[in-house]
């Protein structure tokens, strides 16, 4: 009996291991983003709660963001996108990028890090909440693109 139970805890701690060891990550393809998160913190200096992060290519990018890349880092081709809720202006994020909202602060920072050497690129402000990060972040302006300087219908900053 003794000899039973010894046999049988190895055989579930040798399954345990086997199922836990290979997967030690969310299964996701932002598990890579999971480094970037400290350095988008940092660029936000501790404020508002994390809302997200989602790892994506370049040419995925909202043109707002492909226009940063391009004038920073234009041979990044992989970036984690960080989203922040709270209040924020552009003195008080690290390496902004674009204009201000209209009201001088908004309530998202979106964090745009290099994959992967994990460097900050920019920090954008925004006025109204992006979508779930799930999916593109700044995906409405894809379609109803902003006046030049202006704010969109959903209030995205141009």
């Amino acid at each position: 009996m003794v000899l039973f139970a010894a046999a049988a805890t190895v055989a579930c701690v040798g399954l345990a291991a086997g199922c836990t060891s290979p997967r030690n990550t969310l299964g996701t393809n932002s598990s890579q983003c999971f480094r970037a998160i400290p350095v988008a913190t940092d660029a936000v200096e501790d404020r508002g709660t994390l809302v997200g992060a989602r790892l994506e290519s370049v040419s995925s990018l909202h043109q707002r963001l492909d226009a940063l890349l391009d004038a920073r880092a234009p041979t990044v081709k992989t970036v984690c996108v960080v989203a922040f809720r709270g209040q924020f202006r552009i003195d008080q994020v690290k390496r902004p990028y674009g204009p201000a909202p209209a009201t001088g602060s908004g309530r998202f920072a979106i964090v745009v890090v290099s994959v992967p050497r994990n460097q900050l690129v920019g920090t954008v402000v925004l006025a109204q909440a992006p979508l779930p990060l799930r999916h593109t972040v700044l995906g409405p302006l894809q379609h109803h693109p902003a006046p030049a300087g202006g704010t969109g219908p959903h209030g995205y900053v141009a």
